[in-house]
């Protein structure tokens, strides 16, 4: 299979790309560690 990801913007030269979890349908769930402010705390769980 095939993941194809489209920008909503123009995307400078080596500007990172994010992907949101919680939008894929991978069963696992696991914790997040990256520490930003906004962060669920989870990959692939919508917090109750």
């Amino acid at each position: 299979g095939h993941v194809l990801f489209f920008a909503l913007r123009d995307k400078e030269p080596g500007e990172e790309i994010t992907v949101d979890y919680i939008a894929t349908l991978h069963p696992d769930t696991k914790r997040c560690t990256c520490g930003a402010e906004n962060c669920r705390g989870t990959i692939n769980k919508r917090q109750k």
